[in-house]
């Protein structure tokens, strides 16, 4: 099986398909069918048969190569050895339908234009291949705000502080959507801005979210009627911190809740760089020992200097190979 990313002949000839008179028709035959081929393939509650997410970059490629033909693409994926997948993508009206989904504006893959880059960065193939959408994804630098359900008065205050300096540096805000720290952001950023440019990812599927107009877009891994889960939750906070530069934790507890695990699973992944409002207890301590900054409450804007300037470190060796962290990144060789 040839892999793509790392064949420069493949990658030429990628580059001359969707590059070439054609232009911009060309760049959306491609992305219509590499989005609908995704979605058939790995979107959760609408693929009809399981296929393992990890193949999705070895699909990616026999999409590029192909140039846009559907034809083609089951014959690359037959050569590759993708049996399963080729099977699935000719079931019957099935891609007709997923053609249907990403021109109404309800799927996201990473042949989207609006497809946060910073995923592809800092999550390689882990990236998610297919998410349901609600909404228009604005585009643009992407920067986060999370915290715990229950604030105190100056936590709260800590977290529209932070949310508003965001809007005032024309950042996106993307949050979980949950109530607390998360409903706080997303108001005060639309209220400093006067528009709606933020992100919701929820835990559940988008039709047991609550109200989604409250941001401009929202993204669920999730089936639509799937309610809320642990497991979705954890997957929700490590896209959340993937796809920023930088994300700032406005309050959390030891060792408890989701807001702990999710900067926890980030700092130990190298996912983005990680500030932290400092309250002087030991949850801001131990996020400070695993590599997070800490800001004070009376200087949040200095935390987005700190999310320009300081590079984010990569994956140490260790005794067992190489310590968890960031993978190399996902090219895409003009897309």
């Amino acid at each position: 099986m040839r892999e793509f990313a790392s064949n420069s002949e493949d990658r030429r000839r990628c580059l001359s398909l969707i590059q070439d008179e054609s232009g911009s028709k060309k760049y959306h035959e491609v992305s219509l069918i590499g989005s609908a081929c995704l979605a058939a393939l790995f979107l959760r509650g609408f693929a009809p048969a399981p296929v393992p997410a990890s193949i999705w970059p070895a699909v990616r490629d026999a999409i590029l190569i192909s140039g846009g033909s559907f034809n083609r693409v089951i014959r690359e994926l037959e050569l590759r050895g993708h049996w399963h997948a080729s099977s699935v993508l000719q079931a019957d009206k099935l891609l007709s339908q997923a053609v249907e989904l990403v021109s109404t504006g309800q799927v996201l893959t990473p042949f989207s234009i609006q497809y946060p880059s910073n995923w592809l960065k800092s999550l390689g193939h882990h990236a998610p291949p297919a998410l349901w959408q609600s909404g228009e994804l604005p585009v643009g630098t992407y920067s986060g705000v999370v915290g715990s359900r229950e604030l105190s008065t100056p936590q709260a205050d800590a977290t529209r502080l932070t949310a508003s300096v965001l809007a005032e540096w024309g950042h996106i805000l993307i949050s979980g959507g949950a109530n607390g720290a998360d409903s706080l952001a997303s108001s005060a950023h639309q209220q400093s801005t006067g528009e709606t440019r933020s992100v919701t990812l929820h835990p559940c599927g988008l039709r047991q979210a609550p109200d989604l107009s409250k941001t401009s877009c929202h993204l669920s891994l999730a089936p639509p009627d799937a309610p809320f889960s642990g497991r979705l939750a954890m997957e929700r906070n490590q896209l959340i911190y993937a796809a920023t530069e930088l994300t700032v934790v406005t309050a959390c507890q030891l060792r408890r809740g989701g807001t702990w695990g999710g900067a926890v699973l980030a700092l130990r992944k190298k996912l983005c760089r990680v500030g932290v409002i400092d309250w002087q207890n030991d949850a801001t301590r131990a996020l400070c020992h695993l590599g997070a900054v800490a800001i004070s409450p009376y200087e949040i804007a200095s935390c987005f200097l700190f999310g320009r300037s300081k590079p984010i470190p990569m994956a140490q060796p260790s005794l067992f190979g190489v310590s968890s962290g960031r993978e190399p990144s996902l090219h895409w060789y003009g897309f």
